[in-house]
């Protein structure tokens, strides 16, 4: 985060390396598994936090990262393959062993409680930064094993084993038998209710954000027989081998149990030291500062307070609506700073009847009773428990009395008010007591104008602008270069992409600029007249009903984006050019932002959220401290350009390598280049280099020099250099993709190889998974990491293996190199990205299918039919303006699909999202062949040749598909409170 206008850089420690694995493969067996997973683990949770800051685990080797997301998959799915059981169980289970073991090594360093100050703080200063530490390793963890969450945790809540059984419902016994599933459902849904808010939850409030805290409490309360996500088994055993032996009454020896004399001391180890934390016995100890306090200075500053703030409403806000908890704990658990101090509260100018603010024990006290009510809030102490109750009315009453007497503040913003102050304290003052617009819910109707500021104005950054505008939001698009970029860059888009853009209504525009994928010509050496080979980089595909556009198209980026800006222009949205974010701040409410404009000018402006989509050496990600998990690999540059070039057929792209038979001038040394013509007649991408690549390859004359010595051809005429620069693999990925309300997308997330044509697509599809959580509460905007985090980590594996195979190829000589050139360019059809899924997110909803049957990976080919969390394929229709599916998915809303052809149950599906907040969602209703349905106000086409049904596999049932903005499945339901349970998990409506 940013401070005082300031960019603060973390010092972030190097990532602990991928070990060595030998000829084992790790997914064969537990045996293999468990010692592959453990060490990263230990370093999550044991190892020095970064930067000293105990909100944040030390991060683990990108290339290990993605190699146990891939191993936990294979193991689970080779189970499911061969075993009755679920698969992932043993996993489970040891895991569980090793959150027990790790919390119990928390609870043998934890300091005795002493019943006299300052000696009696020991503890509450201890447990904060060590749950802070444990909590964040926590949350790691379950980012690490989130395909475990996907194969086991979600199968075994299917299957009635989650926090809350359907016996609970009935009073411990077996539900009757013959009840109607709509009946148990309904049933389920009222206790599940009635549970909620024994954890804290206000229906009235109707707040998805509250509703995910109280069933993330619920599933880190629950009993250790019952499944929850990784991330909750974790604080579970924290609440069961920490909190617990702490709040534990020693047994007395020899004497009989006597009543409590009112007044006297509490025999918990835990609430001894609480009551001399919030009873201080006199005004001198109160005003005790201790020696050893070693927490740093008091009011460390708006850049940890802001931190604090942002990691707080994370963690208010973060569990998913299954329950996934996340970050709960600010940086302020590390008593980096006091309470409320970087508000402001201890300025002179209060009024005495102001709770002390000089005081520094006033100020930590607040603070240790802020980190100890958070603790106990997200390991699933119950709300009414006595020492919870206690903390939460000392924190209540204190800041209370402080907006009370304190009456000279109210003309300050309350983000700076409480930019230190975490978790539920945060999530309480702004709900519950001055509940501002906009705070819960991210389209803040006092600041319409003011709701995204977006860093960066490339693919992601003008698609993701684009994707807002096109719903409504107001957008400010900025970009630090004062003219657009020039270059080709990565100009393959895939069919995927494609979809994207039809939704973005670019298509017709994009179609007409693009061009097929050519052929590549492999010419023998010296000479390199000769083609030796003609390769097809991806056989052509012809269009299928489900898939109208299956091919890669090609365009290069900058002439892409050309066309992204002038559909912006049309949206009234242009790109400020020359414009530089210097730093930012973020509190509950907003993001501040600091800009240095063309002109030299400072502009200082809110907004409400901000998306970095600024690159590979991101401002924003910097400020958020984000841990850049990978490699740059130290090998000899390539060079990359842009030339004008004439003598070579435009229809073709052209090879030519000295393996192929030897270099023209007789270089023994490894020389290539390769030239990639585009779909403008005479312009040409250059991709040369070699082992004694000139230094001056960058420039026209080097790179005419180096073609001429590797073929000696003179009959090919260069003319200008467009652009040049050197390029060298850096493959790297966050470990998460935003904190609080600022986010980062595109190459500013992840860098790696461009072989396969995958990082602008990917990018692309960052910023329309963030776009479809716009109207929801902030706590969805947390899946947009758990969602997309697994499909970056897939595709970076992906690239990297095509990467080193093309690597290996590179190195053959004659013949073989022609051979190994199939393999080397060969392209698999999962780089399409049609099998991207989400199957495994807690925000999509599969009444049809069962988890059990099996996951595919992230980059998956949509294996065992269509389910929830697939991209919604198309079909032929017949509607007035329709002609296939694709035709009435909307980026700006949901889609909700009714296939039926009785009108009562589509008009039950209408009457749900037509109460739903406007915008959010349309309906269409599809019938079969030959049937027709007239439904007022709604738009009803008909299924051409049966395509429709049969692609989303619908048959006798009549069945619902929420298709999401981004064009993925958000739930398949059959009746209409599905869809309506649906949109209560993800808007809170």
């Amino acid at each position: 985060m940013a401070d005082k206008g300031k960019t603060v850089v973390r010092t972030v420690p190097p990532p602990l390396p991928s070990p060595a694995t030998g000829s084992a493969n790790p997914a064969s067996s537990l045996q293999a598994l468990w010692p592959y997973i453990s060490p990263a683990l230990d370093h999550m949770f044991t190892a020095p936090a970064e930067d000293e800051d105990p909100a944040r685990a030390p991060a683990i080797d990108v290339g290990w990262y993605s190699g146990i997301h891939s191993n936990v998959y294979n193991y689970c799915t080779a189970q499911s393959a061969t075993a009755d059981s679920l698969s992932g169980a043993d996993l489970y289970t040891q895991l569980d062993r090793y959150f027990a073991a790790t919390a119990r090594d928390v609870l043998l360093a934890a300091p005795a409680a002493d019943a006299s100050p300052p000696s009696a703080l020991a503890l509450p200063r201890f447990l904060g930064p060590a749950f802070a530490r444990y909590n964040a390793a926590a949350r790691a963890a379950g980012r690490l094993l989130h395909y475990l969450d996907r194969h086991y945790v979600k199968r075994a809540v299917d299957e009635d084993r989650g926090w809350l059984r359907a016996a609970d419902a009935f009073a411990g016994a077996p539900p009757p038998p013959g009840l109607p599933r709509a009946e148990l459902a309904a049933r389920l849904r009222a206790y599940r209710l009635i549970v909620l808010k024994s954890w804290g939850w206000d229906e009235g409030e109707g707040d998805a954000a509250a509703r995910a805290l109280a069933e993330a409490a619920a599933e880190a309360g629950s009993a250790p027989d019952r499944v929850v996500p990784v991330n909750a088994m974790a604080l579970r055993r924290f609440r069961t081998e920490v909190v617990d032996p702490l709040l534990a009454v020693p047994k007395a020896k020899g004497k009989k149990k006597g009543k409590k004399r009112p007044g006297a001391d509490p025999r918990g180890r835990l609430a001894r030291s609480v009551k001399a934390l919030l009873e201080p016995e006199n005004e001198e100890q109160e005003n005790v500062q201790p020696a050893e306090d070693g927490q740093g200075e008091a009011g460390g500053g708006n850049s940890t307070a802001a931190q604090g703030s942002s990691a707080g409403m994370q963690g208010s806000g973060s569990a998913s609506a299954s329950g996934s908890v996340a970050a709960g704990s600010s940086a302020r658990a590390s008593g980096s700073g006091s309470g409320i101090s970087a508000s402001g509260s201890s300025s002179s100018s209060c009024s005495n009847s102001c709770i002390r603010p000089a005081p520094c024990s006033d100020e930590e006290r607040l603070r240790l009773a802020q980190d100890l009510a958070n603790m106990l809030r997200l390991v699933g102490v119950r709300p009414d428990h006595p020492l919870r109750k206690k903390l939460d009315g000392f924190v209540r009453a204190v800041l209370g009395i402080w907006f009370k007497e304190c009456h000279h503040i109210s003309g300050m913003a309350l983000g700076n008010l409480f930019v230190s102050i975490n978790g539920v304290v945060v999530t309480w003052v702004v709900a519950n007591c001055l509940d501002p617009p906009g705070v819960r819910f991210p389209l803040n109707a006092s600041r319409r104008d003011n709701h995204l500021f977006s860093v960066g104005a490339g693919p992601t950054g003008a698609s993701l602008a684009l994707s807002l505008l096109k719903s409504g939001v107001s957008v400010r698009l900025i970009d630090k270069l004062p003219q657009p970029r020039v270059g080709q860059k990565g100009n393959g888009i895939q069919p995927r992409t494609i979809e994207v853009l039809n939704l973005l209504g670019v298509i017709d525009d994009f179609w007409k600029r693009s061009i097929n994928l050519k052929k590549l010509r492999l010419y023998e050496m010296p000479g390199a007249t000769k083609v030796a080979k003609e390769i097809a980089l991806e056989p052509v595909v012809d269009p299928a009903p489900d898939k109208p556009w299956p091919n890669l198209r090609v365009m290069g980026q900058d002439r892409f984006e050309a066309l992204l800006f002038e559909h912006l222009a049309k949206h009234g949205c242009g790109v400020e050019r020359g414009t530089e974010l210097r730093s930012f701040t973020q509190d509950a409410a907003k993001v501040t932002t600091e800009l240095v404009k063309a002109d030299g000018s400072i502009e200082k402006a809110e907004f409400e959220f901000l998306v970095g989509c600024d690159g590979g050496h991101s401002t924003v990600r910097h400020g958020l401290g984000l841990a850049f998990l990978g490699e740059t690999l130290h090998e000899k540059p390539m060079m990359l350009g842009d030339i004008e070039v004439k003598g070579l057929d435009d229809k073709y792209w052209h090879m030519f390598d000295s393996n192929m038979g030897g270099a023209a001038n007789g270089e023994t040394a490894h020389t290539y280049c390769l030239f990639r013509t585009s779909e403008v007649p005479g312009l040409a991408t250059v991709m040369a280099g070699g082992e004694n690549a000139s230094d001056k390859l960058d420039t026209r004359d080097g790179i005419i020099e180096h073609f001429l010595n590797l073929t000696g051809r003179k009959d090919v005429e260069f003319g200008e250099l467009k652009c040049a620069s050197w390029w060298r693999p850096n493959i790297r990925m966050v470990d998460s993709l935003g904190e609080g309300r600022v986010f980062v997308a595109g190459d500013a997330a992840h860098t790696h190889s461009p072989t396969g044509a995958q990082g602008m697509n990917s990018s692309i599809q960052d910023g329309l998974a963030l776009v479809h959580k716009k109207l929801a509460p902030l706590s969805l905007l947390d899946t947009y990491t758990s969602e997309r985090l697994p499909v970056i980590a897939a595709m970076l594996q992906k690239t990297t293996e095509l990467y080193n195979k093309t690597s290996k190829a590179f190195k053959e000589h004659g013949a073989a190199y022609a051979k190994a050139s199939d393999a080397m360019w060969e392209r698999k059809s999962e780089l399409q990205q049609l099998g991207v899924n989400y199957r495994g997110s807690d925000i999509v909803l599969d009444e049809r299918n069962s988890a059990k049957d099996g996951v595919p990976s992230a980059y998956g080919s949509g294996a065992g039919g269509l389910r929830a969390g697939d991209r919604a394929p198309s079909a032929p229709l017949r509607g007035a303006g329709v002609g296939k599916l694709f035709d009435v998915l909307d980026s700006a809303r949901h889609t909700v699909l009714v296939f039926t052809v009785d009108e009562g149950k589509a008009k039950a599906v209408v009457d749900v999202v037509k109460a739903l907040p406007s915008g959010v969602a349309q309906t269409v209703v599809i019938v079969p062949q030959g049937k027709t349905l007239d439904i007022s106000g709604v738009q009803v086409v008909e299924d051409a040749e049966g395509h429709a049904y049969r692609t989303y596999q619908v048959g006798d049932e009549p069945t619902t598909f929420v298709v999401r903005p981004d064009g993925a499945i958000g739930a398949i339901v059959f009746e209409a409170e599905g869809v309506a349970g649906y949109f209560a998990k993800i808007l809170g409506v």
